[in-house]
């Protein structure tokens, strides 16, 4: 009974939070939570949709933390590498790798961060990295709507 009225008290808490600020705070005083990840994931989308990538990256491994074992993981996860790849990268596309390459996570997640480390190889000027990632993710029905912008994208260059 304890335990569900603490898990009340925190999630009551977390629905209060609706700015930054407040995201942060509750994060803070109930590290070690699920909620704690989610409201840090929140606070990292707000930093990237405001372009600021290395507050992003940092909000988005810190909820990775909170979120381990849970299916948000792979969602934090692919936030900080693609935080990254916009500072840094060599290091975001060793990021963006990872993720891609890690099977453990959502099929959603990996396709994207296969898909845009497939961009960055592409700007980058190495067309046949960009190609072998892209007929990998095109060719993973696992990888839904992503298989199919892989797709169109192999079919672009």
């Amino acid at each position: 009974m304890y335990k569900s009225a603490k898990a009340d008290a925190i999630a009551s808490s977390y629905e209060q939070a609706s700015n930054h600020e407040q995201l942060l705070n509750f994060a803070k005083e109930n590290s070690g939570t699920a909620l704690a990840g989610a409201a840090q994931l929140q606070a990292a989308d707000a930093a990237y949709s405001k372009s600021d990538f290395a507050k992003a990256a940092i909000l988005y491994n810190a909820a990775a933390t909170e979120l381990a074992g849970t299916v948000l993981y792979g969602r934090a996860r692919l936030g900080a590498a693609a935080s990254v790849a916009l500072t840094d990268s060599a290091k975001g596309k060793a990021e963006l790798k990872s993720v891609y390459e890690n099977t453990s996570l959502v099929p959603a997640y990996r396709a994207q961060a296969g898909y845009l480390l497939a961009l960055m190889e592409k700007a980058a000027g190495n067309a046949e990295a960009a190609k072998t990632i892209l007929k990998a993710v095109g060719s993973n029905a696992s990888f839904g709507m992503y298989s199919r912008i892989a797709e169109q994208a192999l079919s672009e260059m």
